[in-house]
């Protein structure tokens, strides 16, 4: 991660590695059913909830990169550059999947609400799982930017009050699906669980105001934290730890809060609230960098890879699509060669895509905006 706050520059490579890792359960979390991948990998992993992780990640970058926008040409200057890091490969993926990908293509209203990125607001499964499936994320995500400069104004005095009245603002959802006795996925039309405490902006705001006041923490430690490199390898390996014990612990958690609780208030312990204790440290820590844990995560290597993280995200689902329309689910046993193959392409074409779309229309946007719109 890298980007300029004010006068300093933040350069965080450990923390670029780890999105790979997290893209990557994520991919294991869509794998499952196929390629031979049974269900009993989901009984020690919680593949769900690095969502968690990169919406932390997020509140925590974009603190560090944008520690203030004190001007509306500021504002809308980050606005700009969002969307140039988002949407086109968003509308990449859209169209794959519009020309592709086999299937009924979704009415007017849900392919617009797509393609302006407002799908993932709407609690309707037909909106939030329509086209690319996993672009709820990037509507999300979207959502969230739109919030940021708000939440972001005066942070250092009022995070505490930010975070409560967030988390306030998820019970309220939780308490919603409760009265309104919501399924998972809802009906026809109708609202869903899902929809509500795990896809909408507005559920997923305590993570991410979370992230933006561990960003703040760290902006304020970074150079006055300086264990020496011993102490620091071991914090590391706790953080590192505690995270495994953590995920391990998820499943026996879940079996107990899911009949006191019910679905939405299960659904958003188990992929936000509970998976922010741990991640959150986790990012916080290895931003530091003070140990040979993130000196290891920061090799050339594992950067790149972590840089891939956002069209590997975008481009799996489509690719195990794919796989089953042409080979089906079932499986014996675990498919290695298959699996190892997938991966192999997947890795190609999320590379392809960076260099010939990410980054050459991202560039393009923000060109387009200084020459048009940001002079003074």
């Amino acid at each position: 991660m890298t980007g300029s706050t004010g006068n300093a520059r933040v350069a965080i490579p450990s923390i670029t590695a780890l999105r790979f890792f997290a893209a990557a359960v994520i991919v294991l979390h869509h794998s499952v059913g196929h390629f031979g991948i049974g269900t009993e990998v989901q009984k020690y992993i919680n593949t769900s909830q690095p969502v968690c992780f990169f919406i932390l990640l997020s509140g925590f970058i974009l603190t560090c990169v944008y520690p203030s926008l004190g001007t509306t040409k500021k504002v809308l200057k980050f606005m700009v550059s969002r969307v140039a890091r988002i949407w086109p490969l968003h509308v990449l993926t859209f169209l794959t999947v519009v020309f592709f990908v086999p299937g009924h293509l979704p009415p007017v209203s849900v392919a617009a609400a797509n393609l302006f990125m407002v799908h993932g607001w709407i609690p309707v499964q037909e909106y939030f799982f329509s086209l690319n499936w996993l672009s709820w994320a990037v509507s999300t995500e979207w959502g969230l930017y739109l919030l940021f400069p708000f939440i972001l104004f005066r942070l250092d005095r009022t995070w505490q009050i930010k975070l409560i009245f967030s988390l306030l603002l998820v019970l309220f959802l939780v308490v919603l699906c409760r009265v309104y006795n919501l399924s998972p996925l809802g009906g026809t039309g109708k609202p869903a669980a899902l929809g509500l405490v795990y896809i909408s902006p507005l559920a997923r705001l305590f993570e991410f105001t979370l992230g933006m006041s561990l960003g703040l923490l760290y902006l304020k430690r970074r150079n006055g934290f300086s264990p020496d490199p011993h102490k620091g390898t071991l914090l590391e390996a706790g953080v590192c730890l505690f995270v495994i014990a953590a995920i391990l612990g998820t499943y026996p958690l879940l079996k107990t809060l899911y009949p006191l609780l019910g679905y939405g208030a299960t659904k958003w312990v188990e992929d936000s609230g509970w998976p922010s204790l741990f991640y959150g440290p986790l990012i916080l820590v290895m931003a530091f960098e003070r140990g040979r844990i993130s000196r290891w995560l920061g090799s050339w290597f594992l950067v790149k890879l972590g840089e891939l993280s956002f069209p590997i995200y975008l481009l799996h689902q489509i690719g195990i699509r794919f796989y089953v329309s042409r080979f089906g689910t079932t499986a014996d046993h675990f498919d290695a060669a298959g699996y190892g193959v997938f991966w192999l392409l997947l890795l190609l074409a999320a590379f392809f895509v960076r260099v010939a779309v990410e980054q050459p229309c991202r560039k393009a946007i923000l060109r387009w905006y200084d020459r048009f719109l940001g002079r003074p």
